[in-house]
């Protein structure tokens, strides 16, 4: 029996594209938005089930019309939020725009994005999951920008959990460092990844595929009495400090 519509923001990234798969596999009617129309296109061509529109969540007309294209008010059972970014800068290099923009990317973004479905959420008791960072809750150097940003995110959390309930339900995953598309800069060789794993009990970094499945989790009837919550996929002890400024974005 076919499951109803996930719309994935961001499917070409890591996490992203590991949700696809398992969400296809469970039986769900997909749509894909992401940026990068010549992945999108490639990816979409593997599942039977699945829509598309290209969008940069840059340009919040874009977004939004990439969602009316999925005729959000015949119904939307999950939206997921896969975009993210990681700036990693001092304070005293930290510029207004570097602030703007990683909350637009990052915060924003969502907010648009679950503005734009939320009647189709609202019909068929939907259920959203964003992407938080460890970096919300635990001080690491040169993370203020991503921190505000992810502390913001979750905040948005809690109080929709309250607002959109009974019939909406959302959370949000944060992650520790996960082998990813977006943290290829800062894993620069298998030294420094190996260095960055001791940080861990665990003695790894966090794959794509821990993120996604904690995700499927969360849009899944087995978590229907889950809302408003923050799932840590890790736990770190500590990290080291990175010496140079760097950007990314999924």
């Amino acid at each position: 029996m076919a499951k109803g519509k996930v719309i994935i923001i961001g499917s070409t990234g890591s996490v992203g594209n590991c949700l696809t798969e398992i969400l296809n596999q469970n039986g769900y009617r997909l749509h894909l938005v992401a940026r990068n129309a010549e992945k999108l296109e490639k990816q979409v061509q593997k599942y039977e089930k699945a829509s598309y529109t290209v969008a940069d969540v840059f340009n919040l007309d874009q977004l939004k019309a990439a969602i009316s294209a999925t005729e959000p008010e015949n119904g939307v059972n999950g939206l997921v939020y896969c975009v993210g970014s990681i700036l990693l800068k001092p304070l005293s290099d930290t510029s207004a725009e570097d602030i703007l923009n990683t909350f637009k990317l990052n915060t924003l973004g969502a907010v648009q994005s679950i503005q734009s479905c939320l009647q189709g959420l609202q019909k068929d008791s939907g259920s959203i999951v964003l992407f938080s960072s460890v970096a919300a809750r635990k001080g690491f150097p040169q993370h203020s920008v991503i921190s505000m940003a992810k502390a913001s995110l979750e905040g948005l959390v809690k109080s929709l959990a309250i607002e959109l309930a009974p019939n909406v339900r959302i959370n949000a995953i944060a992650p520790g460092l996960t082998k990813s598309k977006m943290a290829e800069p800062l894993l620069i060789n298998e030294m420094v990844e190996k260095g960055l794993a001791k940080n861990h009990p665990l003695q790894r970094l966090g794959a794509p595929l821990d993120q996604a499945n904690a995700a499927a989790f969360l849009l899944s009837d087995q978590s229907s009495w889950i809302t408003g919550q923050i799932l840590a996929v890790h736990l770190i002890v500590s990290i080291g400090t990175f010496s140079s400024p760097m950007k990314a974005s999924s």
